[in-house]
């Protein structure tokens, strides 16, 4: 390798720790398993990894493994199976495979040194089994699940279950959505939309061009040619004829993008074109709407996708093209707390709750905070966070805003609750959802059909508490419901899960069960299935 200056560092390195640098590039691979089975821990400070085969099969001789908390490591590398190094992000330098302005991780090596240390200790004092022997058989139990074998037959039944969409390579498809703004649809519409788009000879993304909220470029394939409250889709429709467009998804929600009736017209004038018509209702049926009786023209639609079983269930009664299609997680590689909780100068040792969506009065914003009061004074070192945005959209949000403040400032809560109202990018809402303790959603019922909201929760592996709604029925054992948002009964949950160790526990295995089968991935598969 061009920039392996091991042997030169060797050379020139104070110090009489014994080291035996082996450069022989043509060990048989018997030997290096040997190697590999006759150290006691292996090191792999890596500044940034693909997917790095030596430590999985480090972790499959059974041996401790250290590895950078960072980059392909985390694939398979926890606080459960090996010992992870603390690193800081800086500029990658000094090696022919960076490109300029490339960044990676730079081990801190005080760290590193320290849990050598502590190792080595163990060793020299008979400890190292009592200290690592879990560590060791959890690293065993992970490099098993990606043998050969088991590798194949994920592999195999991915394939079986995408046959035949080489199929849609002879198809241009479009997806009527709002894009690229702060609304939980054009997030959930970009996430799909980025794993199928490539299965088409075209895709196109017709998104609303009156957007208040928008917040990121749009990407070359992004077609803005609707208005809110669109009546004739004039433009949308000649698109559609010029490019010979085949296939169309519509997403839908509550009458926000334009109305039941303008939807009806212009699933009749794509049927009329011969053109295949998906629609995916967010909501379907609440105080003040009911879109499966009256979107007149749903049965024309090659397939309706709804979001939960209720809906589904209800659909059926007047509908047969109804299909289930549920909301899935986009998975992120969850860090441990303290860690995080360090990473953005919090203190590791306080309970941090959060909360998090589009400010409005069904969000219970209020209640959270009173039930969050009545919680400190038992628990007073924690803190709440409220992750909720005040959209231009929404005019009622800004005096809810006001009130929140005002009310902050009154009973002196301004030093335990951040009230961030500012909409954030999606990475750091992540952070600080990862750093969170428990996270906590008491919406009230207003018909809608699922949450976004929710699945940034699961996702980030936070202990999740909702209110027991029909807009959270979807979900089940992966999170804890409560009857009411009474800030008594948030404060009554909220120190149930503090006091009771062992039910925190259980809940967080819960949402891990639940993250495996719900994968985006799968979702975008089921998709394009959904589209032959």
């Amino acid at each position: 390798i061009p920039d392996n200056d091991t042997q030169k560092f060797l050379d020139t390195r104070v110090g009489d720790a014994e080291i035996i640098h082996i450069q022989n590039s043509h060990l048989l691979d018997s030997e290096i398993s040997y190697i590999q089975s006759i150290s006691h821990c292996h090191v792999y400070p890596s500044r940034c990894e693909g997917f790095c085969l030596p430590a999985i099969e480090s972790m499959a001789h059974g041996k401790l493994t250290i590895a950078t908390r960072y980059s392909g490591f985390l694939d398979f590398c926890n606080d459960e199976n090996s010992i992870l190094i603390d690193y800081a992000i800086q500029s990658a330098v000094d090696s022919e495979f960076v490109f300029p302005g490339s960044k990676w991780a730079e081990p801190d090596v005080n760290d590193l040194a320290q849990k050598m240390r502590f190792i080595y200790d163990s060793f020299q004092t008979g400890k190292f089994k009592e200290n690592f022997s879990r560590l060791m058989k959890s690293a065993f139990e992970t490099a098993k699940q990606f043998s050969w074998d088991n590798i194949a037959e994920r592999l195999l039944k991915i394939l079986k279950s995408a046959a035949g969409i080489d199929k849609l390579k002879s198809r241009r498809f479009v997806k009527i959505t709002p894009y690229n703004d702060q609304t939980g649809i054009a997030e959930y519409s970009k996430q799909i939309v980025t794993g199928i788009k490539n299965s088409f000879e075209k895709c196109w993304v017709f998104a609303n061009d009156d957007s208040n909220t928008k917040n990121l470029e749009d990407e070359d394939y992004v077609v803005r040619n609707w208005t809110c409250g669109e009546k004739s889709f004039s433009r949308v429709l000649d698109f559609i004829t010029d490019n010979n467009v085949d296939t169309v998804h519509i997403q839908f929600h509550s009458s926000t993008f334009f109305s039941e009736d303008s939807l009806s017209k212009l699933i009749k004038c794509l049927k009329e074109q011969n053109i295949k018509v998906f629609l995916t209702l967010h909501s379907v049926v609440g105080k003040n709407f009911d879109h499966i009786k009256n979107i007149e023209s749903l049965n024309l639609c090659d397939k309706v996708l709804v979001t939960s079983k209720s809906d589904l269930h209800y659909a059926r009664k007047y509908i047969s093209n109804v299909v289930y299609a549920p909301l899935f997680v986009d998975l992120v590689l969850p860090y441990p707390k303290p860690w995080i909780k360090r990473q953005l100068g919090l203190d590791e040792n306080e309970t941090l709750i959060s909360t998090h969506g589009l400010l409005n009065t069904n969000k219970s914003v209020m209640q959270i905070i009173e039930g969050f009061q009545i919680f400190l004074q038992d628990y007073p070192n924690s803190k709440l966070v409220l992750l909720n945005a005040v959209s231009l959209d929404n005019y009622a949000s800004t005096s809810l805003f006001n009130q929140i403040k005002s009310y902050l400032k009154e009973k002196t809560l301004d030093h335990k609750v951040l009230f961030i109202s500012d909409f954030l990018d999606v990475n750091v809402v992540n952070k600080i959802l990862n750093a969170s303790d428990i996270y906590v959603l008491a919406y009230t019922d207003v018909g809608e059909s699922g949450s976004a909201a929710v699945k940034k929760g699961l996702q980030n592996e936070v202990v999740t508490v909702v209110t027991d709604i029909k807009q959270f029925d979807e979900y089940k054992d992966e999170v804890i419901k409560i009857p009411d948002n009474n800030p008594e009964t948030i404060a009554t949950i909220l120190k149930k899960l503090k006091s009771s160790p062992d039910i925190y526990k259980s809940q967080l295995q819960k949402i891990k069960e639940y993250n495996k089968k719900r994968n985006i991935v799968n979702v975008q598969v089921d998709h394009l299935v959904l589209y032959l």
